[in-house]
């Protein structure tokens, strides 16, 4: 199995429609970094210059039958859950320039150098016919990140954008948060009303919880930078009574 995906990987990863794809994902990535009270402060606009895929696909360690549920009346399979341990090695990198609030730019470098951890596969028929993945528990994940502005590293900028990777990672691909999928097994069912129907409630429900979510990490932001605050002022003061 783990040799079909690699063979898979190597046809698509170059094709037109998978870099679409990615850079797609990418710049909503970006903006929702943008929409951040922090990067705000420092950051005007986020521009990709390049991205690979790396080298291989995710390895598969183990995979097994997790639960299944049968329509008895049709005597078909209703719902089909997969448990893997996978490890992603010398992965996908980009390469992007920050546009920085003082009118100047920084390159920064960015590569997932591992990625370890437990997921599902699911495919079901509830409430239309769709596919899903996501990490069981959040996953290992190493970072290999580097950026330069005027010949210095701004490791608060790399920093940045590896939380933003992991938060969407966590909100977007860890269960109980997961995306609905259809291609390339589905063709999604727009044309039917109900389907639409459902669909779209589906979507806004995520859509809603990921702005709670961005709301709530925002906040965690601000009280984090007014504790900062106030511990600097109290060192400031100590040091004036001294």
């Amino acid at each position: 199995m783990n040799m079909l995906f690699q063979f898979l990987f190597q046809e698509l990863k170059d094709t037109k429609a998978v870099r679409r794809y990615i850079i797609r994902k990418m710049t909503m990535e970006f903006e929702e970094l943008l929409n951040t009270k922090t990067a705000r402060k420092i950051i005007h606009k986020i521009t990709a210059r390049d991205f690979s895929l790396g080298t291989s696909f995710p390895v598969v360690h183990s995979l097994k039958l997790d639960s299944h549920q049968m329509d008895k009346s049709k005597k078909v399979i209703q719902e089909l859950s997969l448990l893997m341990d996978i490890e992603y090695k010398n992965g996908f990198s980009i390469s992007v320039d920050a546009d920085l609030i003082l009118g100047r730019s920084a390159y920064v470098h960015i590569k997932i150098a591992s990625v370890r951890g437990r997921a599902r596969l699911q495919f079901t028929r509830h409430p239309f016919t769709h596919w899903n993945f996501a990490f069981v528990e959040d996953p290992q994940i190493d970072f290999a990140a580097s950026s330069h502005f005027d010949g210095r590293q701004i490791p608060q900028l790399t920093t940045l954008i590896e939380n933003q990777l992991r938060r969407s990672i966590r909100r977007k691909h860890t269960l109980p948060n997961y995306k609905i999928r259809f291609k390339p097994f589905f063709e999604p069912l727009l044309t039917h009303s109900l389907y639409k129907q459902q669909l779209d409630e589906l979507l806004l429900s995520e859509e809603a919880e990921a702005a709670e979510a961005a709301e709530a990490e925002s906040a965690d932001e601000e009280k984090e930078q007014q504790q900062q605050q106030q511990q600097q002022q109290q060192s400031e003061n100590k040091n004036d009574d001294d």
